[in-house]
């Protein structure tokens, strides 16, 4: 598997160690990484010699998510890598029982593969989503009126779906709703880049010993 400092893709830029601590601040708590929870993951690196991390997207108390480019499949994609053990199957479980049960899903953010990945600590899920973003509480402001109300009509139309196979989202906040991203499947990273912002990062190393990089979310982008 390649390394942080492979080959000749960009991967963004390293900060100078005045600057680490706001990498550290905009980033996932490094602890995660040390008890096992977080999979250490370099900007750059090919998981299961398909996806090519590009960025990271955000993260959450059960996942990490990143910007990965598909190599056989040439596509973007976001891959959410799950905390091991029970918490983080729950969410691949239910993603399972929706695909099983809701006939439509135009307007569902479901995963179109899954792997796993051998942490520390236990095992990690993989969840390969289609890419999306941002979302409607960071970009609401942003859109026209009549975005808006188009959003708001593609919300409803996704919970119908939901509930005519019998399901109710429990967790509904404007965090979880996405906007589409731009077309940007045939570029390379560097001109990705230009659209999401180049990668801010700090190289950390994990007791696990597998490196890492504390690196700041990709900003938002128009679609």
């Amino acid at each position: 598997m390649p390394g942080c400092d492979d080959d000749m893709l960009d991967r963004g830029d390293f900060v100078d160690s005045d600057d680490e601590h706001e990498v550290e601040e905009a980033s996932e708590d490094p602890e995660r990484y040390v008890e096992g929870l977080y999979y250490p993951i370099c900007i750059g690196e090919i998981l299961v010699n398909q996806y090519r991390i590009e960025h990271k997207l955000g993260h959450g108390g059960f996942s990490t998510v990143w910007m990965a480019y598909d190599i056989l499949g040439k596509t973007d994609v976001a891959l959410k890598i799950m905390t091991p053990g029970r918490p983080g199957d729950r969410e691949y479980e239910m993603q399972r029982e929706i695909i099983k049960v809701v006939h439509r899903t135009s307007h569902l953010t479901l995963y179109q593969n899954t792997f796993s990945l051998r942490g520390s600590h236990g095992t990690h899920r993989v969840l390969v989503l289609p890419l999306q973003g941002p979302n409607l509480r960071d970009y609401q402001r942003q859109k026209p009126v009549a975005n808006r109300m188009l959003a708001a009509r593609q919300l409803l139309q996704a919970i119908k779906q939901l509930h005519d196979g019998g399901i109710i989202h429990g967790d509904l906040s404007s965090a979880n709703i996405m906007y589409s991203l731009l077309p940007i499947d045939r570029s390379s990273a560097t001109a990705k880049y230009q659209y999401i912002g180049r990668p801010k990062k700090c190289l950390y190393i994990p007791t696990c010993g597998k490196q890492a990089s504390l690196s700041c979310q990709c900003r938002s982008t128009k679609s």
